[in-house]
């Protein structure tokens, strides 16, 4: 009895084992297998063409997408499709389509009778117009229907003219007055709220100067350009070719920028061709890069940079001061 028990123990302890070790295979690949990026870019005269691919663990899952037609951009995983931009184009273009015909066919539906149009729609009398009654006979009686007519007469106007223009001046001088009040009103208003808007932002300023005096302030500064720059060099470019025509238009401008790419031009590699033209305005050429990036490298500067105390603190240090 307790030899089976003891058998099956150990069975099941195996099988836990072998599970255990495949999510651990599975969360080293995720880590430390990089992901291999590359992206290809063409322009020639008006026309500009490109193409960006990622994989992941020797193809098993892709990313593609090419500019311009067809665009689209595509995630494969072994042989299935998980996402296609240009199926789902297609079944937008698809329903566009159906409900264009449903349009159309609601469109040329007849109208059913008793419509729009139909002779037998009842009209409204308007005021002044005369009004058909049937009778006995075919012409029936003619009736009008009278005007609206003012309660009130226009002589009152005429005898009442003064006292009402004198009530008027005094009504207009009073508003007068009240809008010219509201405006100086509004006007110490505004002036105040530019001085308070000064204040603060001369406050802020000071503290933001005593931080950045501060030691913390260049430790932090330190410790994020030295995490940063790790993430940095595991997601730039290995390999990376360029053949480009350049012109601005002016020459002194073509001749500052092709200055400065000299000055950087041997961390770029030989393989990075930049030709100047000084006659006109023009960008054209090719350009190549390739890379890959470790998940594991970006995981662990991530966290240090997070978990880090003083950094924090001197995070919320700024954050106080820009409240």
């Amino acid at each position: 009895m307790w030899s089976v028990i003891l058998q099956i123990l150990a069975v099941l302890g195996i099988l836990l084992l072998a599970v255990l070790g495949l999510v651990l295979i599975l969360v080293l690949l995720v880590l430390f297998f990089p992901i291999s990026y590359r992206a290809y870019g063409k322009k020639d005269g008006g026309d500009l063409a490109g193409q960006v691919g990622a994989c992941w663990l020797f193809g098993i899952l892709r990313v593609k997408g090419r500019y311009p037609q067809p665009g689209k951009i595509t995630v494969k995983l072994l042989w299935f499709s998980l996402y296609d931009s240009g199926r789902e184009k297609r079944g937008t273009q698809k329903k566009q389509q159906e409900k264009g015909r449903k349009k159309k066919a609601e469109a040329d539906r007849p109208e059913p009778e008793g419509g729009q149009g139909s002779p037998d729609t009842a009209r409204e009398p308007t005021q002044g117009s005369p009004v058909v009654t049937p009778g006995s006979d075919s012409k029936g009686t003619v009736q009008t229907v009278p005007a609206a007519v003012t309660p009130d007469g226009l002589g009152t106007t005429q005898a009442d003219g003064s006292g009402q223009q004198t009530e008027g001046q005094e009504t207009g001088s009073t508003e007068e007055a009240t809008g010219i009040l509201a405006k100086f009103t509004k006007i110490k208003y505004t002036f105040r709220n530019i001085y308070d808007k000064i204040k603060e932002i001369w406050e802020n300023i000071s503290y933001y100067v005593e931080l950045l005096q501060d030691e913390t302030t260049s430790q932090c500064l330190s410790l994020i350009g030295r995490h940063a720059g790790k993430i940095l060099r595991n997601m730039r470019p290995r390999k990376c070719r360029a053949d480009i025509v350049f012109g601005t238009g002016s020459p002194d401008t073509t001749g500052y920028l092709y200055g400065a790419f000299c000055m950087v031009s041997q961390g770029l590699g030989k393989h990075v061709v930049l030709t100047p033209d000084f006659t006109g305005a023009i960008l054209a050429g090719q350009a190549e890069i390739a890379g890959h990036i470790t998940l594991a490298v970006l995981l662990w500067n991530g966290l240090r940079l997070f978990l880090d105390e003083e950094l924090r603190a001197w995070i919320k240090k700024w954050k106080k001061g820009r409240k």
